[in-house]
Formats: C-alpha cells, sequence, structure tokens
C-alpha cells in the first residue's frame, strides 16, 4: 500500500516513511520484519531463535525504468542481533497495458552477529543435535536474482507473483546448518494483493 508517495506499506519492505523526496530520489525511514529460525523438523534439536522487528533507513533512486536503493537495518526486538545492509536494482518494462514484469540482483551483506544469531550452532545444541559445533568469525553475503508479475485488476488493485534464487556465501554457506542440512542455493516465491490509494 502506498499513500500519497509518502507511506508505503508491503511485505518486502516493511512500514516506511519518505521524509525526504527530492526529484528522483528518496530518503526514507521505516520498521521491518526480520525472520528467526524455527525448531522443527531437521532442526528440531536446535535453540528456536525468535523473528521480531527492525528499524532502518533507505535511500532509492528512480531513472526510468531502472530503480536502485540502499538500505540499512538493525533488530529491536527478538533473538537477531547486529545489522544488515542491502543493494538492490530493478529494471522494470510494460508487457501489455495491465501487466508489467520486474527483474533484478540484490546484495545482502548481514554483520558478525546477525549471521552468529542465525547460523552459529553452540556446544549444547552440537551435543542434542550431532551437528559439528560452530562459531561464526565474519558477516556473510547473500546474492540474489529474482523477477516479479504484476497484473492490474482495477485502477487501485494488483496482483504480483514473484519468483527468484538466493545463494548464500562465507560463513553461512559453510554453517553445518546450510552444509549439513539445507543448501547454499535457495529459491523462493509467492503471490502479493497490491492495493493504492
Amino acid at each position: 500500500m502506498t499513500y500519497d508517495d509518502r507511506f508505503y506499506l508491503n511485505i518486502r519492505d516493511g512500514l516506511g516513511w519518505n521524509f525526504i523526496s527530492y526529484g528522483a530520489w528518496s530518503l526514507s525511514t521505516y520498521i521491518g520484519y526480520v525472520g528467526g529460525r524455527d525448531n522443527e523438523d531437521d532442526l528440531s534439536n536446535l535453540d528456536k531463535v525468535d523473528s521480531g522487528a527492525a528499524i532502518g533507513l533507505r535511500v532509492a533512486m528512480e531513472d526510468g525504468p531502472f530503480n536502485y536503493s540502499a538500505s540499512v537495518k538493525t533488530p529491536v526486538t527478538g533473538d537477531v542481533d547486529g545489522y544488515q545492509l542491502t543493494l538492490k536494482g530493478s529494471w522494470r518494462t510494460p508487457l501489455t497495458k495491465n501487466l508489467l514484469l520486474s527483474a533484478g540482483p540484490g546484495l545482502f551483506y548481514s554483520s558478525e552477529r546477525w549471521t552468529e544469531s542465525k547460523f552459529g550452532v553452540s556446544e549444547a545444541e552440537s551435543t542434542r543435535s550431532g551437528l559439528s559445533a560452530y562459531d561464526v568469525d565474519n558477516g556473510y553475503l547473500r546474492i540474489r536474482f529474482g523477477g516479479t508479475m504484476t497484473y492490474r485488476l482495477s485502477a487501485d488493485w494488483s496482483l504480483t507473483g514473484l519468483a527468484g534464487v538466493a545463494y548464500l556465501t562465507g560463513e553461512a554457506k559453510y554453517s553445518p546448518i546450510v552444509a549439513d542440512i539445507g543448501d547454499h542455493v535457495q529459491g523462493f516465491g509467492g503471490f502479493l494483493m497490491n492495493y493504492r490509494f
């Protein structure tokens, strides 16, 4: 949802306020969501990492069909600590009057504490799960490429399908959570309903 090009609310970017807008540039502060780690199925012998809210700052630029953004966020609730930096770019083009295609890359850097929160394995967890204990010494990069297809249902409503692939590197890739029971290449997809007023 967006309002007057000042406020926005969506699953990917959270609740934000563009408090500075100058031409193609905007600067916003936002409240977002940070996913944790469930302790179910293959992770049942690991500690649960609670999800939480995060506050952040985002700068964005729109240049015709191209959009660029850079943001930083840090959790304020939940069990994840540290910070995450994000760089994203996208290219948009209409395919028909009501169908819009968007695609582009993303680069995410998670700090050492953030990485430890999600991918570290303590001695106690190692004993319970059989995974090797794992201490994180640095942050990690996640490289992503994704695309969306948006169909305009009316002047206000639209439906978006999204899909993509992400690649984990470094400390996350070599964590036993990923190396032994997961995969450093991850696909994602979903559908979103959008409303503009």
